[in-house]
């Protein structure tokens, strides 16, 4: 009997990302729709990890082929002691993987927490199981080179604590989510010093009265050196940048919380900027604020903008005129009063 004949692997690599992107598009999605994780995303997860697994059984060579998209996204869902148990099961099989190393070298991990207080799990001592289970994992993740962790939400009283060792090819990191411990959040970045693309997108407010805490301690051990891509979203305006930004977005809410109204606003942050030294690296500025607290842009704050970021190559965001825009697309210094005359 002949046999069925099979198709090239790097096509069938190529039909599942559309079952799942290997680099999690779910991830990104999230962090701008600032929903929590819910229902849908976690059935769309499933269904995925349902179509993928049918599709591994086509051979062993296409399971092998395909492994690394399917365990490239892992949701642990917590809300109940069934969820816990499979979560923990799930866990002993990607280290299994990840230690035969046919494991992913991208990694989404989801951790979906009961918003209700009072979690019998908690009581129980399951959290600290999974949690166990965690380290372990990373233990074996020595050839992970980009990480994104997601905490939609989680009760107070919880604050998990995510035990992270030391991944040496780690060069990206993007975090969503609650931030109930920003000292274990920013230890991690500082132990990774080769880190060059960095996201921080915490969810605002309750329970997080100051979620630039993270970045503050970044910023008191002058780390991440190598940085060249910083998205990040705050209560305030970062006061530490490392020099070799090639792009910084911001999404700044100085006013999200009662009581905040002391805070630095855009003019203040850009005259602190002046006073240290150019930033010569920097290409592209993004900065989005609350539509009603934007500082309009004058020609002092433009030369400002000129010697902190003298190479700017691209500035968007709210509040940010037309004109201005105008100015670095063309990419020609000349005064901005000629490009508001044309």
């Amino acid at each position: 009997m002949a046999e069925t004949p099979q198709l090239p692997l790097e096509i069938l690599r190529h039909i599942a990302s559309f079952i799942r992107d290997p680099d999690p598009p779910l991830f990104q999605n999230l962090i701008d729709s600032l929903i929590p994780y819910g229902e849908s995303e976690t059935g769309t997860y499933r269904e995925e990890c349902t179509d993928l697994l049918n599709f591994t059984l086509t051979s062993k060579a296409v399971k092998q082929e395909l492994d690394s998209i399917l365990w490239s996204h892992l949701l642990l869902d917590l809300r109940t002691y069934c969820g816990v148990q499979a979560s923990t099961l799930k866990l002993q099989s990607l280290k299994r993987r990840h230690a035969s190393m046919t494991g992913s070298p991208t990694l989404a991990l989801v951790l979906v927490y009961p918003i209700t207080r009072g979690w019998e799990c908690q009581s129980t001592g399951y959290n600290e199981q999974l949690l166990d289970g965690i380290s372990e994992l990373f233990q074996s993740l020595s050839n992970l080179w980009s990480f994104d962790l997601l905490i939609p939400i989680a009760p107070e009283e919880i604050s998990p604590r995510i035990p992270i060792n030391f991944l040496p090819r780690l060069s990206r990191f993007r975090f969503s989510g609650a931030v109930t411990s920003p000292d274990s959040l920013s230890s991690l970045l500082i132990r990774h010093p080769n880190l060059t693309d960095v996201t921080l997108m915490p969810t605002l407010g309750f329970p997080n009265p100051n979620s630039s805490l993270t970045w503050r301690n970044v910023g008191d051990a002058q780390a991440l050196r190598n940085l060249s891509s910083l998205r990040i979203r705050a209560l305030d305006y970062p006061q530490y940048l490392p020099r070799s930004l090639q792009e910084l977005s911001m999404e700044i809410y100085v006013h999200w919380l009662l009581g905040r109204e002391d805070n630095d606003d855009l003019e203040t942050w850009l005259d602190r900027l002046k006073e240290q030294e150019p930033f010569e690296n920097l290409l592209s500025f993004t900065l989005e604020e609350e539509p009603e607290y934007a500082v309009a842009f004058d020609e002092s704050m433009f030369q400002i903008l000129q010697r902190s970021f003298p190479n700017l190559r691209e500035i968007r965001g709210t509040g940010i005129p037309q004109w201005l825009q105008a100015y670095y697309q063309d990419r020609v210094h000349r005064s901005p009063r000629l490009v508001l005359q044309e």
